[in-house]
């Protein structure tokens, strides 16, 4: 099935709605690496001094942090 190819917003050469996907799919893939690096990078944090964890933090949120 051939489709209108478009760049920067102007009619391009036709392309296939195959190659399309194609292109959809690697670009879902990459935006999952990036939020799964996102959520390593976040679950850590430093609470120096007073504000350490204690008992207000859930048991959860503890082993979260001991992981990593």
């Amino acid at each position: 099935m051939l489709t209108i190819g478009r760049t920067h917003g102007i009619h391009a050469e036709p392309t296939s709605h195959g190659i399309r996907m194609a292109l959809l799919h690697d670009e879902f893939g990459r935006a999952e690496e990036r939020l799964v690096a996102a959520r390593e990078e976040i679950a850590v944090g430093n609470f120096p001094g007073r504000w350490a964890p204690t008992r207000t933090w859930t048991l959860r949120s503890r082993r979260m942090c001991a992981k990593n």
